[in-house]
């Protein structure tokens, strides 16, 4: 799939699944000309405001405007990571800490200047590991830095930490060689201890593919694998995503969820790949003329997701309503195979059964792409078949006299790109007139 994602449907009487486009790029507003930093938001903070950085920028905006409000400059042109109590928040990046009340910005100073890595909230306490060490430093509630010796070190395994992320009442520590989960005791002295029986040895492979995700926390392992957290580690990705992650240098990650779709999204250097909670599916994503989704990261309010620019300064809202990402076409395609034994198989027909009439302009008459391969590797040209006029529901889209089928088998493309709704629903072949 490429722009799509799988949804149960009771009322698909082929096997009660529907393929659906994801949601189109609505542009809420342009914050400056760099790509977008990072975007947070917890609900109860700010109001609920959301932080933006960009530029080395950090700006507040309140859900649903198109205007954002500077808050202050900051070192640092990487991804941050963010944490925040009800009064303030806390961000990291490029090694320095950052504290901000939502109307200003001052640095964090770390004992002895140490780098700052991530950070967590939990119980009112910052916690904040430090750069390229296995020790970790915390701000006790109504501090405003990390005392010298608010200190702990994560030795039980080996390496240094990558990022902390915090899951329920617990402290997901990331090393390259494997995870150490903490919890905490109460004591003022040392609020937080190490939770025996909960190390695994899945480490991570990269900080910025380590994200929170359905009431949990997904990250690429060590081995290649994509993880999610639970009593132990369970894998999520297939053996396809898991030669992509071998072939790539980069990994970006962040979560989303629309109209009940809970997604991990992947960022590689191939390529941007979207995990479905719902389905248990894959799907690319993609930005027209990219190999990559430029939605790259992102947090969700109580009614919009914002997303930020891989290469502006533009902040989008996830639009199930749009057809397009900011006016630029949307592919969308399904791809599909029908395996043949040894005995040719005639082709009589294959009949798409999709969203057809639901283009807004009732003078239209949208298309969609077909197109097959015998070798399963190289594809003839596509051919444009009509999908009806706006209220031309129920229509199958049928092409005849397709040739031969033969061993191995046949792979099709079904593919659009107008501005109109694509959900397919089946393709059927040699189905009776």
């Amino acid at each position: 799939m490429l722009n799509m994602l799988v949804e149960q449907t009771v009322t698909n009487q082929y096997d009660g699944v529907d393929h659906i486009q994801r949601p189109g790029l609505t542009k809420l507003m342009n914050i400056g000309p760099n790509p977008i930093q990072g975007i947070f938001r917890q609900a109860g903070t700010f109001g609920g405001d959301f932080l933006l950085a960009q530029g080395a920028e950090l700006y507040r905006v309140v859900e649903g405007s198109d205007a954002a409000t500077f808050i202050g400059d900051f070192d640092g042109t990487g991804r941050f990571t963010a944490a925040a109590t009800a009064t303030r928040a806390v961000m990291v990046t490029d090694g320095q800490a950052y504290r901000t009340d939502g109307v200003t910005l001052v640095d964090i100073v770390m004992p002895d200047d140490r780098p700052a890595g991530s950070v967590a909230q939990l119980n009112g306490y910052f916690i904040i590991p430090q750069e390229g060490s296995a020790r970790f430093y915390w701000i006790e509630p109504g501090q405003d830095d990390p005392d010298g010796l608010s200190f702990a070190t994560t030795e039980s395994s080996p390496g240094n930490i990558l990022k902390i992320e915090r899951v329920g009442d617990e402290l997901w520590f990331f090393k390259q060689e494997g995870i150490e989960v903490w919890t905490p005791t109460g004591d003022p002295d040392l609020p937080f201890q190490r939770t025996p029986g909960r190390n695994y040895d899945k480490g991570a492979r990269s900080k910025d593919a380590i994200c929170r995700f359905d009431n949990s926390v997904a990250w690429v392992g060590n081995d290649g694998i994509v993880y999610r957290g639970d009593n132990t580690p369970v894998r999520m990705s297939t053996n396809s995503i898991e030669e992509q992650i071998r072939k790539s240098s980069d990994y970006l990650a962040w979560s989303f969820a629309f109209d009940g779709h809970t997604c991990y999204c992947l960022t590689l250097t191939q390529g941007t790949w979207v995990y479905d909670v719902s389905s248990q599916q894959w799907s690319q994503f993609r930005s027209y003329g990219y190999d990559f989704w430029r939605a790259h990261v992102g947090d969700a309010g109580d009614r919009l997701v914002l997303c930020g620019d891989s290469e502006t300064g533009n902040v989008y809202f996830l639009d199930a309503e749009n057809n397009t990402d900011d006016g630029e076409p949307l592919e969308r395609e399904v791809m599909g195979g029908l395996p043949v034994p040894r005995t040719p198989v005639r082709c009589d027909s294959i009949c798409l059964y999709a969203s057809a009439g639901t283009t807004p302009d009732p003078n239209e008459y949208p298309k969609v792409r077909i197109s097959w391969s015998d070798d399963l590797e190289t594809y003839g040209d596509f051919q444009d078949v009509s999908m009806g006029r706006q209220g031309q529901y129920g229509n199958g889209i049928r092409l005849n006299r397709l040739g031969m089928m033969r061993y191995p088998g046949r792979l099709w493309k079904f593919s659009a790109t107008g501005d109109f709704v694509f959900t397919v629903h089946a393709a059927v072949y040699n189905e009776p007139l």
